[in-house]
């Protein structure tokens, strides 16, 4: 049985008692507290100005937002601008509610499995960490995704006890709206399906099955009587193929396996979501070592079983099929490595154990409070150089994926995204009027490859646009580039 405080090896029983949920709301208004304050005003790069075009006009083909749509996500938003109209606002909102509420969540499947004194590190440790602090700011649908997942988990490890019906369809239900959130989160419904085979129960899979259903069908409809289902077909394969080939990042992308490695567990895991020294290099160690004494002494003391069907699923579809240059996608991943390090961690005697609670507490916070600081009070480099662009009106600028916030906030500025010096060159050609200056950003000279070092020879800088690269991991560092006079001169081509 469990000791007074809650501890003890064995999970807390069902309901929960009075005292975990009380504990559970003052960290959620103690997460909401340390959230809003640092919700940033403007948008972290295309996609969120693709969510707050949305709320809008929602359009899948015009990319409002891209797909599988974020359907919940969008509703939300769009009842979150009866209070702010700010799209931007009003979605970062969204975002530090659910973060919040994310916390509470990771107190009572921290408890359930562990205690409650391993419910409140694990709840603590996870508001502190860096990644899950950032996108609680952000107009973004992850963190939003995290409550789902811990609502899901929560529930699942409730069927894993018992094996009863009733959480088996909870666990469904909130699969299916996380769906709706964040498709990407699919590998948790081989989690759920590994604990009901693993009961050879056809009751809990036929409750999960319909709780799924009730959590998917309603957003299913709506994306399909607004976008049609031949469209979203066409969109999805089409979505899914340059997902895993090109520009999604995933393993058949071009990223050597070297670069990817070091992306997804020095800069992604062990640094921005754990507080590690790629975010802070002096406690960072520290961080790492108590988390890795924690991890330790907790893995026997846990139902592993559990555990690894929650885990490996979505480990291998974040290592494999996602671009590791966006953190946010191993924020399912922060919860387990929080719980485990909470629950060994009380193994430790006393006043030990407090003391390296406490202290791996002030290590994330010092990892995290500076980024937060700064995503909220510094717009990013690619929103300053669409501001910027505002005087160069009659200047072509050549662009690559800063097409959509330089149309959002500078619409008058001629803007071309291209990949090919050839159609560069087309281009160029086919403007009515010879222009006086031509831009270009260093995504888009860089991205012509080796083909396109002929043109690159003729622009020089005229402008920089910087950020932290542990915020803004792909376009933290924009130059604004100017084509010298002998740009025309240099191609074929019919002259004007």
């Amino acid at each position: 049985m469990n000791s007074p405080e809650g501890g003890g090896d064995t999970a807390a029983p069902f309901p929960l008692s009075g005292a975990d949920l009380l504990l559970a709301l003052l960290l959620t208004a103690g997460a909401l507290a340390l959230r809003l304050p640092f919700i940033a005003p403007h948008p972290q790069g295309w996609d969120s100005i693709d969510f707050a075009l949305a709320l809008a006009r929602y359009d899948l083909l015009a990319m409002q937002p891209h797909f599988p749509g974020y359907p919940v996500f969008i509703w939300l938003g769009r009842l979150a601008q009866v209070w702010q109209p700010d799209p931007f606002l009003a979605l970062a909102g969204v975002s530090a509610a659910a973060g919040a509420l994310a916390i509470g969540a990771a107190c009572l499947l921290g408890t359930a499995m562990g205690g409650r004194t391993t419910g409140l590190a694990t709840a603590a440790w996870l508001a502190l960490s860096p990644l899950a602090w950032l996108i609680s700011g952000q107009a973004m649908s992850d963190s939003l995704g995290l409550l789902g997942c811990i609502l899901f988990l929560l529930a699942a490890w409730r069927y894993h006890r018992t094996g009863r019906t009733w959480p088996a369809a909870l666990s469904g239900l909130a699969l299916g709206l996380t769906l709706g959130v964040r498709l990407s989160y699919f590998p948790l419904g081989l989690t759920l399906l590994v604990l009901v085979l693993r009961r050879r129960s056809w009751r809990g899979f036929g409750a999960a099955l319909l709780g799924g259903l009730a959590g998917m069908v309603p957003w299913l409809l709506w994306l399909v009587a607004r976008e049609g289902a031949g469209r979203l077909l066409e969109l999805g394969v089409r979505f899914t193929g340059g997902h895993l080939t090109d520009w999604g990042g995933a393993v058949g992308a071009p990223h050597a396996a070297a670069a990817r490695g070091h992306l997804f567990h020095w800069r992604n895991w062990l640094g921005l979501g754990l507080g590690g020294p790629a975010v802070h290099p002096l406690p960072g160690w520290g961080v790492l070592l108590l988390l890795g004494v924690g991890l330790g002494l907790g893995w026997r003391r846990l139902d592993a079983r559990f555990t690894l069907a929650w885990l490996l699923p979505y480990l291998a579809w974040a290592y494999w099929g996602q671009n590791p240059d966006n953190p946010r996608h191993l924020v399912p991943i922060l919860p387990v490595v929080m719980l485990y390090a909470a629950r060994g961690l009380r193994e430790l005697r006393m006043p030990l154990r407090w003391a390296a609670g406490l202290l791996l507490s002030g290590a994330l916070a010092a990892a995290a409070l500076p980024l937060v600081r700064a995503q909220a009070a510094v717009p990013p480099p690619m929103v300053r150089l669409a501001h910027y662009l505002r005087q160069e009106r009659t200047a072509p600028v050549f662009v690559w994926e800063e097409e959509r916030a330089i149309k959002y906030y500078s619409p008058g500025v001629t803007v071309f995204r291209l990949r090919r010096p050839a159609h560069f060159e087309q281009v160029l050609f086919a403007l009515p009027h010879r222009p006086q200056r031509v831009l270009a950003t260093s995504a888009f000279l860089n991205g012509l490859g080796e083909a396109g070092t002929e043109i690159r020879r003729h622009f020089r800088p005229v402008a920089q646009f910087q950020g932290d690269p542990l915020i803004y991991t792909t376009y933290h560092d924009i130059t604004l580039y100017e084509a010298g006079p002998d740009l025309y001169a240099a191609f074929s081509g019919p002259r004007r």
